[in-house]
């Protein structure tokens, strides 16, 4: 067995937190990119064996509420995997799932023991929105030929407002955990993050990502509500309020107005939602695998398979070429029931509940900037989730449950909170 000098393993360690802090905003050069950061940062994480015992930590863990009930909601998806009809490529689905959660504990427990980890991988996660973003921005406002060279795929003038929109809604994830790895920081840093978020408003407008936008909402709201648990003042409750009523009735109004755009070739039909609110295809979508759901309530169809359904085949209304379920409902909850069934869907709504439940409990005792951030990554993240990304996106799974435990780990860890640079 080869053993690894005390140098080489900090110098490991370092690697992987710069790794691993740039893999999220590394997101804009495509998902490739971001798996070779990620895989990286997490090999070097192994290789510097700088956290023992982690085993035991995880059965620990797995005892908990929270991970009894997601362990039990992987063994119940993956009951509905080997009962669907395309059983290989649902228990991939799901068991993938699975080991991004372990994979991503264990990047939590590194991030919530080593004070210099943590202080490296913020560092870099701002510095890599920061270009990331601005990259973005250049891109889409006048240099587009840059974006798709950078990306191998010659020099074109492809627009690039449906090219950005999964990093615009991105952004609105990565937010909160900006804002925590500038209060980790000197106060010089929350300058960088204050260009960072206009950049990122920017974008979403830009890219007209009414996901993103829901998210953004989300994000806020919950921010709002675990503020008001602990805060006293009415002043100030009452301007937190009124703002987030500003913006909610501003997005909405913004919405109305471009309502033309929405309606455009939009089939005549008894719709349940207003056009330009939702738009027709993503009604037809979840009307539709709302049905194939019937045929299969209790367990779904299986993980990830909704489109290849029976049923699913058919062409959307006014879309030549495109099936009415193209790739998955473009609605986290829809895809859950359809694909899970009724066990599946609610042990993922309840494991969400006891999750946030417990957030809420930690924040009552002992307020915390970690705390109120991960809770507003899931508010982001299931709320945009309602409107755009399959749940079974590598990608975006990925993304939620690293920022999440980045985020966690402040909050667990009050020697981060004072900036200790603990764990040499």
């Amino acid at each position: 067995m080869v053993i690894l000098s005390s140098a080489l393993r900090l110098k490991l360690r370092d690697i992987s937190a710069v790794a691993l802090g740039s893999a999220v905003p590394a997101l804009v050069l495509g998902r490739a990119v971001f798996a070779i950061a990620l895989l990286i940062g997490f090999i070097c994480l192994l290789v510097s064996g700088s956290h023992k015992n982690l085993f035991h930590l995880l059965i620990r863990q797995v005892s908990g509420p929270i991970g009894f009930l997601i362990t039990l909601t992987i063994v119940v998806w993956s009951i509905s995997a080997l009962d669907s009809t395309y059983p290989v490529r649902s228990l991939e689905a799901v068991l993938r799932t699975g080991l991004f959660i372990v994979i991503s504990w264990m990047i939590f427990s590194a991030l919530n023991t080593d004070g210099v980890f943590h202080a490296l991988f913020s560092k870099t996660i701002i510095i890599g929105a920061a270009i990331s973003t601005g990259f973005a921005i250049f891109a889409i406002a006048g240099m587009p030929e840059l974006y798709w060279f950078i990306k191998l795929k010659g020099w074109q003038s492809v627009g690039l407002e449906t090219e950005l929109k999964g990093y615009s809604s991105l952004s609105i994830i990565m937010l909160p955990a900006l804002l925590v790895a500038a209060a980790r920081l000197p106060r010089e840093w929350t300058v960088a993050i204050a260009l960072i978020s206009a950049g990122m408003s920017f974008l979403v407008w830009e890219t007209y990502n009414r996901a993103a936008l829901a998210g953004f909402l989300g994000f806020v709201l919950v921010w709002i509500v675990f503020w008001s648990m602990v805060e006293r003042s009415f002043f100030r409750l009452f301007s937190a309020w009124s703002s987030f009523l500003l913006i909610f009735f501003s997005a909405i109004y913004a919405l109305w107005r471009s309502r033309n755009y929405m309606i455009t070739e939009a089939p005549a039909g008894d719709w349940l939602y207003p056009l330009w609110l939702i738009d027709f295809q993503r009604q037809t979508i979840w009307n539709e695998a709302l049905k194939i759901a019937g045929s299969s309530p209790w367990l779904g169809v299986g993980a990830n398979t909704i489109n290849f359904a029976p049923g699913a085949e058919k062409p959307l209304p006014g879309q030549e070429g495109i099936n009415v379920i193209p790739a998955h409902p473009h609605n986290w909850l829809v895809e859950m029931i359809s694909e899970t069934g009724f066990f599946g869907a609610t042990l993922l709504m309840l494991t969400i509940l006891v999750f946030f439940l417990t957030l809420i409990k930690m924040y009552k005792r002992q307020p915390s900037l970690g705390i109120i951030a991960a809770a507003s990554i899931s508010g982001s993240y299931w709320v945009s989730g309602l409107f755009n990304f399959s749940y079974w996106s590598a990608w975006w799974q990925m993304t939620f449950f690293l920022l999440s435990g980045y985020c966690l780990a402040l909050a667990l860890n009050s020697n981060l909170r004072r900036g200790s640079s603990g764990g040499e």
